[in-house]
């Protein structure tokens, strides 16, 4: 008798109204956590976006430095030149001067 009584509390307990609010309540917890995890899913979407642009943008900025460097020397490259090239007319001047004092 006494397993009886025990089966019969646990079935009620098990219907009452408490058990049922219990229940209803883990089952809208359950429907919230779904839901948030729906809109983690969107942010998680936009912070993939986003480390993608990061991505390109550092790809496109390690580029620009690389182009900017070679720019770099050749300007460097050019400013030999005109110094070489402006040397040469100073000697190619003096020596014209001296051509012409020299046929005089």
């Amino acid at each position: 008798m006494d397993l009886v009584q025990i089966a019969i509390t646990v079935v009620t307990v098990l219907g009452s109204g408490a058990a049922f609010q219990f229940y209803t309540n883990r089952m809208k917890l359950n429907a919230d956590a779904k839901k948030d995890e729906l809109a983690n899913s969107d942010t998680h979407l936009y912070r993939d976006d986003l480390k993608n642009r990061v991505r390109n943008l550092e790809e496109l900025l390690a580029r620009s430095a690389d182009e900017k460097d070679e720019m770099r020397q050749r300007i460097l490259d050019l400013t030999a030149e005109v110094h070489s090239l402006r040397v040469k007319v100073d000697f190619l001047e003096r020596e014209n001067q001296a051509l012409k004092m020299y046929k005089k």
